[in-house]
């Protein structure tokens, strides 16, 4: 199991002949809702991913050959 975000990412990277770009500066566990991810579209995925830790203030995004994270701007309170 990859236990965490940046492990999954890194497999997934792998397994899709990708690179991991993965610029920001925490690693985090995986959250249930990723089990709910079932899809073979890496950018439907990646928004999926963006959206579960959207509090942690992470980004994932595809760009041509990388699969990239980065800090997001904070989660306005509503």
């Amino acid at each position: 199991m990859d236990g965490t975000l940046k492990n999954m990412l890194d497999r997934w990277a792998k397994d899709s002949g990708m690179t991991l770009s993965y610029l920001h500066p925490s690693d985090f566990r995986l959250h249930s809702p990723v089990a709910a991810i079932h899809t073979g579209d890496l950018n439907y995925a990646a928004s999926q991913l963006s959206e579960v830790y959207a509090q942690q203030q992470v980004s994932v995004s595809v760009s041509g050959n990388q699969l990239i994270v980065r800090m997001a701007e904070p989660v306005q309170a509503q």
